[in-house]
Parts: structure tokens; sequence; C-alpha cells
């Protein structure tokens, strides 16, 4: 069962969201008060306001939400308040005194005050069951969106229906994936866990779903939709059930998570992994690749990165021991190394014989602090050293309390210090054994970049550090995900090393990059002594691109970022256009055809490809529409919602919502502008008769728009597309 949390307590944030679903979703009555207003009436006032908002706000979520609810009812209000305790109760990395404070100031927006002590806003209620991660603050209007969109399909439905819905999870889970953006929300992952905990995990990151699939069943290579992952992740909770003898099991914790988030160790079976290319293991006869892949959404770019990854994937068998226990202590602490050494020396020694552990030396090259080790040791072991030491005399000292020494300076570890660490420990006894041969290292990062993304993320920055105790926050130079790979490419010159990064044009490239515009260019490179280094600012210390790390990244032309891209940058890459290709879409037959109700047939490949005509005449052919959109679809009901969700709302984006051009992409009108039999773009002439009763002749008459339901699309309102 899905319920077991390890030390996070789940039992009553699982109570309360059984309590609001019953209560809200069911019976439309308010979660803090006895009102009714769980409806489409006020939701549609939240929707035209907030999601549909066309306000230009600046500032955060917060901000934005207050300035967008100042027209709507009180009722509403209420209502969104109610919609952020649900969007929150997740999420662990929002503090409870955060999630309490904004719930309450949506609520008292209304005129009414919300009493804190309710039950549904105690602590062990807004506690959190794990992490929602950063994207999940940095895009919340999107995860409002989201919810509200979720809310809007459920609550139109007649209560009995709705209550059918909410009582199957995977029917449920196949009916949210008509909600726009359901593939990339993290709450639709929440919602389930929410309701459905006994089926669906607490795994709320795409990645990290990703990874525990492709860890756990290494033959699964086709990419999976929402509801097929949750599938697989039950059928490994089973499998593992019976394998581990237990129910008590949960991914973040062992011994799951000691699986699948320390390496890519599949389970039972070795991993099938592609030949390496042989030009991969020669750097210095290979110069390094900058390549940006480009071309319309769908084409396949993230695809191709996909692909690309398996040419940075090491067997642990291929690699010296070196170069293995630097992968295996790449995200350890230096107070976990220290830790590690002195369990593997007995648990107690002097600071030279910890100085010469082979951990210690290994973490010391790859973050090339060769010199002063004594003293980064010395602080270490100061820094975590019990509270009521009588020969430590270092007074700011941080948890975990780990460590103690004799007068004669010998380092021990305390009694409780094992227990504390047991995952430690347990590392200890696993990098002494020979590296097995079905593990994997992976010789890459993956990052997307955003609006918010900067310098700090990429290269370094100075980050906070809180110590729980004193409550005191310190500042420290901390390396970003560009700096880490690099390190990790010099320490290791036999192999090549990638970053992938997906849309970057997104981001502000110059200044994401920063000097690195200079470093990343072939002839600046670096090789041992070799090549340019710089300065970093923050940690002054020299830095250099080494000449075995590839980068690649991936850009949407419709996007219109894309010419923001720096000029820069743009002579530093190679690029490689990716266009639509109907050839690869296969329908139901592998041809691309499939089969409407009565047998006939719709071709896929021509439907694109007649689209892609117009729009490329109206338009441009950056602007054209991607065959990954239909290379899924195998029926007619799947064409619909791809139609309904993915490629008209496209439209209306690049049309700029000019409805008459996206009736010529689909046919929908005759030569006379006359609407034909079945389109998917509907429309009706209003004049001033119509609405006041009579002709106003200051008022001309007015075109309205509107997009076929699923029920009104028909087998020849998809083949008029194409057929002459």
């Amino acid at each position: 069962m899905s319920r077991y949390t390890g030390e996070e307590q789940a039992e009553q944030i699982l109570n309360a969201a059984s309590e609001w679903r019953q209560r809200c979703l069911i019976n439309g009555i308010s979660l803090f008060s006895d009102k009714n207003f769980w409806n489409s009436q006020y939701l549609a006032e939240i929707e035209s306001n907030v999601v549909n908002s066309q306000l230009e706000l600046e500032g955060n979520f917060m901000l934005r939400l207050k300035e967008q609810l100042a027209g709507v009812s009180p009722e509403a209000k209420q209502f969104t308040a109610e919609m952020l305790w649900l969007l929150y109760l997740c999420a662990s990395n929002i503090s409870i005194k955060t999630k309490r404070e904004q719930i309450k100031t949506i609520w008292d927006l209304s005129g009414e005050l919300l009493n804190t002590d309710h039950a549904m806003l105690q602590s062990t209620v807004l506690s959190g069951i794990g992490s929602a991660g950063t994207g999940f603050n940095t895009f919340r209007a999107r995860e409002f969106a989201y919810l509200t969109n979720v809310l809007k399909a459920l609550l139109a439905l007649p209560s009995a229906e709705r209550e059918a819905r909410l009582s199957d999870g995977f029917s449920f889970g196949e009916w949210l994936s008509a909600i726009p953006e359901n593939a990339s929300r993290q709450f639709r992952h929440m919602l389930m866990f929410l309701l459905f905990p006994d089926e669906f995990e607490r795994v709320f990151s795409n990645n990290d779903r990703r990874t525990i699939i492709r860890v756990f069943k290494p033959h699964q290579k086709e990419e999976l939709s929402a509801v097929a992952m949750d599938r697989a992740l039950l059928e490994i909770r089973h499998e593992q059930e019976e394998k581990q003898h237990t129910q008590q099991l949960d991914f973040y914790v062992p011994p799951l998570s000691s699986i699948w988030q320390k390496t890519t160790e599949p389970v039972e079976q070795p991993a099938v992994i592609e030949p390496i290319d042989e030009a991969l293991t020669q750097p210095e006869i290979m110069e390094p690749l900058n390549l940006i892949l480009f071309g319309p959404p769908g084409t396949g770019k993230t695809y191709e990165l996909n692909q690309l990854k398996a040419k940075y994937v090491s067997e642990a068998q291929t690699l010296t021991r070196k170069q293995w226990l630097t992968e295996q202590l790449a995200d350890k602490s230096w107070c976990d190394v220290v830790f590690m050494a002195l369990t593997d020396l007995s648990g107690k020694a002097k600071v030279p014989a910890i100085r010469e552990h082979e951990f210690v030396k290994t973490k010391a090259t790859a973050l090339e602090r060769t010199k002063n080790l004594h003293q980064t040791i010395w602080s270490t072991l100061q820094n975590h050293a019990a509270i009521d030491s009588n020969t430590v005399k270092f007074e700011r000292r941080t948890a975990p309390y780990l460590f103690d020494k004799n007068s004669d300076s010998t380092w021990f570890l305390l009694p409780e210090a094992r227990e504390e660490c047991a995952d430690l420990v347990s590392l200890v006894s696993s990098l002494k054994k020979p590296s097995e041969n079905n593990k994997t290292i992976n010789r890459y990062e993956f990052i997307t970049f955003h609006q918010a993304y900067s310098y700090e993320d990429f290269v370094e920055g100075i980050r906070p550090e809180l110590d729980e105790d004193s409550r005191e926050l310190s500042y420290s130079p901390q390396d970003g995900v560009f700096r880490r790979i690099c390190q990790r490419a010099e320490a290791d010159p036999v192999h090549r090393y990638a970053i992938f990064i997906d849309e970057i044009n997104r981001g502000n490239v110059a200044k994401i990059f920063g000097e690195l515009i200079t470093l990343i260019e072939t002839d600046k490179r670096t090789s041992g002594d070799k090549g340019m280094h710089i300065t970093l600012p923050y940690s002054r210390k020299p830095f250099g691109v080494p000449k075995n790390l590839d980068i690649y990244g991936t850009m949407n032309t419709a996007d219109r970022s894309i010419a923001l891209l720096d000029t820069a940058l743009r002579r530093r890459f190679r690029f490689k256009e990716l266009m639509p290709d109907s050839s690869k879409i296969a329908g139901s037959d592998d041809a691309g055809n499939i089969l409407d109700e009565d047998g006939n047939q719709i071709n896929l490949r021509k439907l694109l490809d007649a689209m892609n005509h117009r729009i490329r005449f109206l338009l441009s052919r950056d602007l054209m529409l991607g065959h990954a959109y239909l290379c899924p679809v195998t029926n007619l009901t799947q064409l619909k919602t791809v139609f309904l969700n993915q490629l008209i709302p496209l439209l209306q984006e690049y049309f700029y919502e000019d409805w008459y051009k996206i009736q010529l992409v689909f046919r929908d009108i005759d030569a006379t502008g006359k609407l034909v039999e079945a389109p998917l773009i509907r429309h009706a002439k209003l004049t001033s008769k119509d609405v006041f009763g009579f002709t106003h002749d200051d008022f001309e008459e007015v075109v309205e728009y509107r997009v076929s339901v699923a029920q009104e699309i028909t087998p020849d309102s998809i083949r008029k597309i194409y057929e002459d």
C-alpha cells in the first residue's frame, strides 16, 4: 500500500483529503464553514478573474492573486482560499506558517476572518508529505490554473457521475488526461495520491517517476503516458513488496530509495546499454560539440536529446576505482565523507589518518581541495562535534552532532552516530566491495532553462545555509550544475560528458552563461594545463570548460523568445533543424491510418501534411505542427483529444485568436465563407436586431466562434481537411 511514507506522517493529511473529497467535491460544502460554494458558479468567477485574467501584473503569486481577486464575490474569495489549502496539502517544501498565512490572507479578503485553530489548518495537516521541488513554487500560477481546470470539469458533472468518476483511480487518471497541461503539472500526481493513496505513489516529480521506472524496469524504452507510468509504479511496488516481504515501502525511504537515487542500478537484470561510440572515449581526437536542435513544436527535439543520452553512459566495470568512487561521493558533503572515513577506520582516528583515507582524498581531488585539506577536516570535525564535549572548544556547532575527541586529539564517532547515519554506514560497506558489473554511471546532466534561471544556478552563486538550532544564516559559494559537470569531466578525461539544456532560448542566455560565452569555444577548451581559465567571481577559483564536455540545447521556433537568443551564443553553436515528418506517424496499421466507427480509414499523414501546407502559407514554416502530436494516435477518440487539447489551442495562439484563419486550416468554410457540414470551428453571426430586438445603425454584425465539442466531431470533420 502507498499510504506508508516512512517518517513523514501522512495519516492525518490523507484523512483531511478524504474529508475534502466528500464534503467539497461530492456535497459542495465549504471546508472551513457550512456555506455551499463549491460549485461552477463561483469557480467561473475564479477562472475569469484569475486564470484568464488580462491584467499585466508584476510581483509574486500571492501579490498577483490578491489583485486578481479584487472584483470577485466573497464566496469566490473563500473558494480560492480552500483551493490554496488543497494545492499546498502535499508540499513539504512550503512551511506550515506560510501555508496557514496565505490561506488566511485570501479568506480574509472576503470580509470574514478565518479561524486558524480550525482542524484543517493544524500543523499535522499542513506539514506536507513530500517535496514539490522549486518548479512547483516557480510555476505556482500554472499549478493553480491546472487545479481550476480540473475542478471546472469535475463540478460540471452531475453529482452521481462525479462520485462514480472518483471511485476508480485509473479511470479517473484517464479522464484527467483531457485537462490542459495534465502531463506536465506536479499537482496532477499530488491529487492522484490524495484521492487514491492505496494505488498511487507520493512521487510528484516527473523526473523521479521516469528515473524509478527506468531503474526498476530497464527494458522499458518508450515514453509512457502519465497513467501508464502510474501503472508501472504500482507494478514495481507489488514486485518489491513480494521481494522485500513487506508492504511498508516508500520510494523515498530505504531500501527502495537506495536503489534508484544513488545510481541507475537496475533490479534483477543488468540494463541493456547501447554500445559506446569509440570516438566518445577518445576526447583527445574529438573536438567538443556545441549543438542546438531547433524546429517547430512536436518535431522530436526532446526525444532526440533522450536518444543522445545513451552515448554518455558508462558501465561501472569500464571505470577505474577512482572514477567510480568519485561518482559515488559526488553528492556527499564533507561531513558525510569524514564520517564515512572514520567509520571505515573502526570509528576512531587522528586527523592525519583521516586525511589519507581513500574517501577523503577522492572527494578532495574532485573538489580541487588538495590544499589546506588538514584544516578542512579539522573544521568539519569541530563544526559537528558533540554539544557537551569537554575537549572541543569550538562554539558555533551545527547538526548533525557526530564526533568528539580524546585529550590526545584522537577523534571518534559518538555512540548514536551510526544509528543516525545508517545510510552512510551502509554506503561504506558497499564502497569497500568491487563495483558490480550491472551498475551504470550517467555522464550527463539534463536541465531546462526558464525565465527565473540564473548564472548562480548554472555556474556558481552564494547560497544561504541555516543553522537549525541557532537559526543563524551563513553564506558560502556553491557550485551550479554546469560547474559540477565540468569538474566530473575534468576528473575523467578518458570519457565524454554532456549537458543537455531543454528550451535554451527560454532563459536569459547572456546572463546565464556569463563568461562561458568565451570558454565554450572549441579552441578555448581545457585539457590538462592547456586552454583558457578564468577566475570565478564568487569563489575566486580558476575555471575552464574541459574539452571532453559536449553541450546540447533545444529551441522551439514557434516560441517568440527565440529572437532574443544571444548573437554571440549563436556563433558558438552548430544548429540542426528538425522539421515535421509525417512518415514517422504509424497510426494503427503502421502506415499512418486509423479506423473510424464504421471501419473507414483516416490518414493521419495526409492530415498533418494538409494542415502544415496551409499553416506555412498563412504564417511561416517555423510555426508548423510537429508529427509527435499524432504519433501516439491509434483511434478516433485519441485523435479528437489531440485536436481539442493540443492542436486547436496551439493554433489559437499562433493566429492570435483569428478564428477565420483557423477555419481555413481545417477547411471548415467554403469559398463563400459559409460553414461546411460538421466543422471543427463553428461560427454564428449576430446582428443588432438579434441582440436588442431592433436594428441599430451604430453597430455592425459580430461573428461569434466556438470550438465543436467531441460529440460534434465526426470522421468527416477530420477527413475533409485533406480530401478534395
